[in-house]
């Protein structure tokens, strides 16, 4: 199936009348999903793909099971380098349907399981795709162990394969030359615990 800009829809309307199960699969190019009170969109690296599974557990309520595939691109935490990063997620969540829900929203059971309510037969899954998807994400994203970041300085990226010059060459860089701050010699005596010895005056042998 081609991906397509149509957000993911899951038609529920025949299991709201009759008990029993539906599956729908099919293709993204973006998910949109609120973040504080405004629409954000998540960027996507290539078109993402759903297979999900629906069925009656009870009067109003579902149970949602299926995968997710997606790769979305994030920023270096470093040096700020876009990233991407492929997830594949398996689906599992119990859905409750109540007509005054006015848009689909993520909330616990009593006994603290995730809860997705919603309002329309039309159920739209691009927040709940995109708040999964940003769930499974590592807490820190970085092109590559070794990053060594951004100047402080200049801004530059110091990355030996960066292509990038420092704008102060070919006099002195102040990054370089910048007094060392009490915790970067609090940080260089722990890599050396013998580096106080030095400054002690012992008596000659």
């Amino acid at each position: 199936m081609p991906a397509s800009n149509t957000p993911p829809i899951l038609n529920l309307a025949r299991l709201l009348r009759v008990q029993g199960e539906t599956e729908v699969e099919g293709e993204f190019e973006r998910l949109t999903y609120l973040r504080a009170g405004e629409t954000a969109e998540l960027v996507l690296a290539t078109p993402g793909r759903y297979d999900v599974q629906v069925h009656t557990v009870g009067d109003d309520d579902f149970w949602l099971s299926g995968t997710l595939e997606a790769t979305l691109t994030q920023d270096c935490a470093r040096c700020l380098r876009p990233v991407e990063i492929p997830l594949e997620l398996s689906l599992g969540v119990l859905m409750r349907y109540d007509p005054k829900v006015e848009a689909p929203y993520l909330d616990e059971t009593p006994e603290g399981e995730e809860l997705l309510m919603f309002g329309d037969p039309q159920l739209d899954l691009s927040a709940f795709f995109s708040e999964s998807l940003l769930m499974g994400l590592p807490l820190i994203v970085l092109h590559d162990e070794r990053c060594k970041g951004l100047c402080e300085v200049c801004g530059i990226d110091l990355n030996d394969d960066s292509g990038q010059t420092c704008p102060y060459l070919p006099g002195p860089c102040p990054r370089l030359e910048r007094p060392q701050t009490r915790e970067q010699e609090d940080g260089a005596a722990r890599k050396n615990p013998f580096a106080g010895l030095a400054s002690l005056d012992l008596p000659d042998e």
